[in-house]
């Protein structure tokens, strides 16, 4: 019931995550519940990072979480990370943990945590972990693990094309991502690893047409050098 709204989200549709998360039935089953409300919390905080939050259930407290990161606050004295952790019974509960952690650049926290994940959304962040850390023999286990369970879905796309931008290979990183955009959009994330993969291939005519449309459609573009040139 969730794929069309993880796969939004994950992407950066936030807009139409959002439309997604009210078309969806109330009827779902506890665990799809709960993620569909975290979904719904993070997606309004990358739209505005600093909206209020509902302090009234367990999703709330990860997001806030993740909020501080985001804004550079310090983490809440009165918030018990260990029972967070404890309390985090389902695997999307977990991946919001380990983003935290990720944010407030412990990496070793995030990478344990997700060791316990078996979820396609926590093979997609230990990849892109492992990347940061210049591993890319262990993203591409993660990669692996994704493609076993499901080589057409969006994390093994966005999973493919984070691995082949890190390994200078951009026309397969190129094909990914514009069989994410034509099935779902081209989303500013998207757009700016489409910029990406154009610098690399030193295609510049292509990088302004996508920078222009970036700003057109009000994002901002995260790869600096590819928008001087």
């Amino acid at each position: 019931n969730l794929y069309q709204l993880r796969a939004l989200y994950v992407l950066g549709h936030y807009q139409l995550a959002l439309d997604e998360y009210a078309r969806l039935p109330r009827n779902l089953s506890p665990p799809e519940s709960s993620e569909c409300q975290l979904i719904k919390l993070l997606t309004s905080l990358a739209l505005n990072p600093s909206a209020n939050l509902p302090s009234t259930s367990l999703e709330s407290q990860y997001a806030s979480l993740i909020q501080s990161a985001v804004l550079g606050n310090e983490t809440d004295a009165s918030i018990d990370l260990q029972q967070l952790e404890q309390s985090a019974t389902y695997d999307h509960l977990k991946v919001a943990l380990a983003t935290y952690f990720s944010i407030k650049h412990d990496m070793t926290s995030s990478l344990r945590i997700l060791s316990t994940c078996s979820s396609l959304p926590s093979h997609l962040l230990t990849l892109q972990l492992y990347l940061s850390y210049d591993r890319p023999d262990l993203s591409l286990k993660s990669l692996k693990k994704i493609t076993q369970t499901d080589e057409d879905s969006v994390e093994s796309l966005l999973g493919s094309s984070l691995l082949s931008l890190y390994n200078n290979v951009p026309d397969e990183a190129i094909y990914s991502l514009s069989t994410l955009s034509d099935q779902y959009g081209r989303s500013p994330k998207l757009l700016d690893l489409l910029l990406s993969s154009y610098y690399i291939k030193n295609d510049l005519p292509r990088c302004k047409e996508i920078v222009e449309e970036i700003e057109e459609e009000g994002g901002t573009c995260q790869n600096k050098e590819a928008v001087k040139a």
